[in-house]
């Protein structure tokens, strides 16, 4: 797998926690998005040069993100059939990255965006069975719970009126199939592609595409209107990484895709959460953030699915806390946070991002700066600084 890796800007990067970040798919290009939202420098306007990010995610802590799985961004095509060959071979490729690198292994925090939320919790897992210091992980949006997906898109569709009468009376009648067909796929979700196909369709049909005037990962707005609502925006990066110069002083000769579309419909999203309850069980941190204008991951179908955490401690209490908001110590608003401290020293926190879509990053990018910080560092569970409360949310 190809690879980038960044030393913390303001602080010795000896001493610093590492974060790696997968920014999902499966098949988009973490380097590609590194490079467009949270690496030290990102693809100016042109799309020929790179300037400083002013919301870098490494001011504090290194980073690494990593080309996965094979034949995506800059990496080489590899045969990784099935989820466990692309989580081994990206536990495998860290290990490795660690012992080239010694100073990035003080401290590891996993974060996977969408699809990559899963991974990050398998590998995750992985990574502390080779006792490796993995301290917390953070799903950005991420899909988890296939279980709970159908009713939280037809609650959302219902309140929100994303669609007419007939099209909610059909997600209704489709609960019970959804429930059905998902319990088949996920009995053998890595090899019986018949029935996992047939529940992703039955999302794609029912439940997505009949949100048309809307766009699923932002629903203030109709698809490819989304980027009115970001307030930052970098260059092309495939521009950028194509340029024959970029490309002989990387040592690549492949052309480089920022999405490779195989590879995005090649797996079936699995169900995690036995995984992350262990972590949990392990005393580690969790963050859950999802962003308030997200539908196909949205607020409603998280909380579901958090319902569902027991291990050790009953964790499904943090759904029943009382929500703050959560203000970065400039007093910029980043969301709603529900948030609670174990026995066993887990940590676990939801946050619904407000006026943030699918990439939240993308629409608040200082404010997913600050939070990264207070999740690596523990404050955002310290006290109630920098909250302030407001009325439960159902």
């Amino acid at each position: 797998y190809f690879y980038l890796a960044a030393k913390a800007e303001d602080r010795p990067p000896e001493t610093a926690p590492t974060f790696i970040q997968m920014f999902g798919g499966p098949g988009i290009s973490s380097v590609g998005g590194a490079l467009t939202s949270t690496a030290p420098c990102y693809v100016s306007e042109s799309g020929e040069s790179l300037v400083t990010n002013q919301y870098s995610w490494t001011k504090n802590a290194n980073g690494i993100w990593i080309d996965a799985p094979g034949g995506v961004g800059l990496s080489d095509e590899l045969n990784d059939d099935t989820i466990s060959e692309y989580v081994q071979r990206m536990t495998l490729t860290i290990e490795g990255i660690l012992k080239r690198h010694p100073y990035l292994g003080k401290e590891l925090y996993v974060i996977g965006h969408s699809f990559d939320s899963s991974i990050a919790i398998l590998v995750a897992s992985q990574l502390m069975e080779l006792s490796l210091p993995v301290k917390g992980v953070y799903s950005v949006d991420g899909l988890n719970g296939p279980a709970q997906r159908c009713s939280g898109y037809l609650e959302v569709a219902t309140r929100r009126s994303l669609v007419e009468d007939p099209e909610i009376r059909e997600m209704k009648q489709a609960l019970e199939s959804c429930r059905a067909k998902l319990e088949e796929c996920q009995t053998n979700w890595e090899f019986d592609s018949g029935a996992c196909k047939s529940i992703q369709a039955l999302w794609s049909e029912v439940f997505l595409n009949p949100v048309k005037d809307n766009f699923v990962y932002d629903m203030r707005t109709v698809p490819a209107g989304e980027c009115f609502f970001f307030k930052f925006h970098p260059g092309d990066v495939e521009v950028f990484l194509n340029q024959k110069s970029i490309r002989e002083q990387l040592g690549v000769s492949r052309e480089f895709k920022a999405l490779n579309k195989q590879v995005l419909y090649k797996y079936t999203q699995p169900d995690t959460t036995p995984a992350l309850v262990s972590l949990l069980d392990a005393g580690l941190k969790v963050l859950i953030a999802v962003g308030s204008e997200d539908y196909i991951v949205n607020t409603n179908s998280t909380l579901m699915w958090m319902r569902t955490l027991r291990g050790e401690y009953n964790y499904s209490t943090v759904v029943l806390q009382q929500a703050t908001t959560l203000k970065t110590s400039r007093d910029e608003t980043v969301g709603d946070v529900r948030k609670d401290i174990f026995d066993n020293r887990a940590k676990l926190a939801f946050i619904e991002i407000t006026e943030a879509g699918h990439m939240p990053y993308m629409n608040k990018p200082a404010e997913m700066e600050w939070l990264l910080g207070a999740f690596i560092d523990g404050n955002l569970w310290s006290g109630d600084a920098g909250l302030k409360q407001t009325r439960p949310h159902s």
